[in-house]
């Protein structure tokens, strides 16, 4: 799935050079992210999170509420759902996804990119540069593996300022689509100055009238009881219909990172509350020490009552059995947690959000919007503290 959705934004390229969606070094769909998800991703860079209800974790994060300091989205989550366990979308975008799957399965490939892109940028693309198409199918390198589509395990609305935003840069898409029917399709005579221009260019052309991040569960044939997700920003351009953009990891990335903190946060609670029954018994609890779901990672702990912690820590968070974690503790304080899904590195979460362990001697914390850290290198990092 991933690599025919990486061919298809690579037949983009004749446009997305304009616009500056060529330049990141990282994957092949986080380097076709469109200005719309750029937008979105706004929203998450902003995104704090405070989780009250210290027994709510799922084990799969995608499907908390997740609440924003200067932004309110909403999540559907799975308590809202049927039996199936999977959830009714708010918006009518169910079958789109569906016909987007079985386009990739038919190998449909021109549907697809209208379903990625303006209608009329696409339009202009096919009328200019048709070669293209060719060029698409031979690069592409499918697994032949047929996708079933199992249902929308969650969704996140995207606020509506921000669905304003991804609107007028859209924008920039028409504007480079017009460069080329300009030039007729010789990408390389246009000069760089209308590139840059093209770059610039916000308007109103396209109305974004609802958006939302959707994670949808999938299977592939011949793996069936074995399943996958795949998440989609799908958005609503009035006159033009839904479109999707899977390249959208960033943002889903973020969010799920910020899921992630509000679990860590609940996590803290969780051992202050623990720590404070302990306390009222008696149990010494003083130094400074970690405490882990590993116990081999335990720091300064070989004289506290560790097994016991972590039993009366379970009363307050039951799927504490769920995660990987360590919490650094401060005369039966904790200041200081880390979390990720089990057997999976790919996301983590810290109380405090997006935080390094800079100085736990005087509870200062090093603040770092572009987080970007793995569980080993935090729990070093506040190892080394402890020394």
């Amino acid at each position: 799935m991933k690599k025919i959705i990486a061919g298809i934004l690579a037949f983009t390229t004749v446009f997305t050079i304009l616009t500056g969606c060529g330049k990141d070094e990282s994957s092949s769909s986080e380097k076709s992210s469109s200005s719309s998800a750029q937008s979105a991703e706004k929203a998450g860079d902003s995104a704090s999170t405070d989780e009250d209800n210290t027994n709510s974790t799922e084990e799969n994060v995608t499907e908390e509420d997740v609440t924003e300091e200067n932004t309110e989205t909403e999540t559907k989550e799975n308590n809202n759902s049927s039996d199936s366990g999977y959830i009714e979308p708010s918006g009518d975008y169910e079958d789109f996804i569906k016909d987007a799957i079985e386009n990739i399965n038919a190998e449909n490939y021109k549907e697809l990119l209208y379903s990625y892109y303006p209608t009329d940028v696409i339009d202009t693309i096919l009328e200019y540069r048709p070669d293209m198409m060719d060029e698409l199918k031979e690069d592409l390198d499918s697994d032949g593996k047929k996708i079933i589509y199992k249902g929308i395990i969650s969704e996140e609305k995207v606020p509506d300022d921000e669905i304003a935003d991804a609107g007028e840069e859209l924008a920039q898409y028409a504007a480079a689509a017009e460069l080329i029917k300009k030039y007729k399709g010789d990408v390389e005579a246009i000069p760089e100055e209308e590139q840059e221009a093209a770059m610039e260019v916000r308007d109103s052309r396209y109305k974004i009238t609802q958006a939302y991040l959707v994670d949808v569960e999938i299977e592939y044939e011949g793996e069936e009881g074995n399943p996958d997700e795949m998440y989609f920003l799908v958005y609503y351009i009035d006159g033009d219909g839904w479109k999707l953009e899977e390249s959208m990891v960033g943002y889903v990335k973020k969010s799920k990172k910020t899921t992630l903190n509000a679990h860590a946060s609940s996590l803290e609670k969780a051992f202050a509350s623990a720590l404070t029954d302990l306390d009222v018994e008696g149990v010494d609890l003083s130094g400074k020490y970690i405490i882990s779901s590993d116990d081999s990672m335990n720091v300064n702990a070989e004289s506290k009552p560790v097994d016991k912690i972590k039993s009366q820590t379970k009363n307050y968070f039951d799927d504490i059995v769920k995660i990987d974690y360590f919490v650094v503790i401060d005369n039966g304080c904790p200041i200081y947690a880390v979390i990720k899904n089990k057997d999976d590195d790919t996301y983590i979460g810290t109380y405090p959000a997006y935080t390094l362990p800079a100085d736990i001697n005087d509870y200062s914390k090093e603040r770092d919007e572009n987080f970007n850290h793995s569980y080993e290198e935090l729990y070093q990092l506040a190892k080394d503290l402890l020394k």
